[in-house]
């Protein structure tokens, strides 16, 4: 798997995965273009909004995208395709970046994780996607998606579901706690992540066996 990185420097580790390294140029942008595309097709039309919680696959694609381009262009590609995405269909929302973000860093994680982890017993690729998947629920979903969500909802207004919410459970208390509660659980976000994260550990493999990237990752 990591051959291809033989005499590079960490920062082309970082852009790139072994897949791409190697590449002409033009060969990394069109590869970069593909999964920008991908992203932007699922961001635009495979994506229910409902303010702050949203049901995609835009997690799952992140993770296939960090692993096959790589943590710095996994990320790049993830902030295009959610830029491009609201560009084709708002849903007649604001632009919220940390969207964008959460699944550029999902992305970021996959490839550090997928690449700058040397675990190589058999099995091994399945606790580095469960790794992925802890740090990307923690970091993304819950550090900056629902806390960023927090923050603006506080400034602008807790919806009419949230304030019933809080008033039977916590005493009326919107703090950030109960917020990422109902968020998560309440509004069902964790089922989304789940959803993602099971398809995650269904394709990866797949993925990964198939002739030409297990040349080239071999």
């Amino acid at each position: 798997m990591f051959k291809n990185y033989q005499g590079c420097k960490w920062y082309e580790k970082f852009a790139f995965s072994p897949l791409l390294t190697k590449k002409h140029a033009t060969h990394k942008i069109a590869y970069l273009g593909l999964i920008t595309a991908l992203l932007t097709v699922c961001n635009a039309f495979l994506e229910i909004k409902f303010i702050d919680v949203q049901f995609s696959l835009t997690l799952c694609v992140s993770i296939i995208a960090g692993i096959f381009l790589g943590s710095g262009s996994g990320f790049i590609a993830c902030m295009l395709g959610d830029g491009l995405g609201f560009m084709l269909s708002s849903w007649g929302y604001m632009y919220m970046p940390w969207v964008g973000l959460t699944s550029a860093v999902t992305a970021l994680i996959a490839g550090l994780v997928f690449y700058f982890i040397p675990l190589k017993f058999k099995g091994s690729l399945f606790i580095k996607l469960a790794l992925i998947c802890l740090l990307s629920f923690a970091l993304g979903t819950v550090l900056i998606n629902s806390t960023c969500f927090y923050i603006y909802n506080d400034k602008m207004g807790f919806t009419a579901s949230f304030n019933d919410y809080v008033s039977e459970r916590f005493g009326g208390n919107t703090s950030y706690i109960a917020y990422v509660i109902y968020r998560i659980f309440f509004k069902g976000q964790i089922f989304n992540c789940l959803f993602n994260y099971a398809l995650a550990f269904l394709i990866t493999p797949m993925f990964l066996s198939a002739n030409y990237f297990k040349k080239e990752l071999s």
